[in-house]
């Protein structure tokens, strides 16, 4: 009955999420007046449960996550992006988490 979702890493906070998967026949039909009235149209529409439509909403459109930084493992200088993979200051290769590998 309801849509079994994968998991993937949110680029702004770079926790595990649910990976959105929206109908594009529905995105004029969401309502977005409110963060709780949008949740329960995805609900409704994408036939998903409380927990995965919350994080859709919090990770999607309302971008409540905090934005996460990182600094470079050899200067310390504050990266660009938490997914750098240069430190633009002294040049070294950073290896960030960008992926998620389900424990199987």
């Amino acid at each position: 009955m309801n849509k079994i979702t994968d998991k993937t890493i949110c680029d702004r906070c770079g926790e595990v999420v649910y990976r959105r998967a929206i109908n594009i026949e529905n995105l004029h039909k969401y309502d977005t007046s409110s963060k709780e009235t949008y949740i329960h149209s995805l609900m409704k529409l994408e036939n998903v449960i409380k927990e995965v439509a919350t994080s859709w909403a919090e990770h999607g459109l309302y971008e409540s996550c905090p934005e996460k930084q990182a600094h470079c493992q050899s200067c310390g200088n504050l990266l660009k992006t938490w997914r750098a993979k240069i430190c633009i200051k002294c040049g070294a290769k950073q290896n960030p988490k960008t992926t998620y590998e389900a424990n199987t």
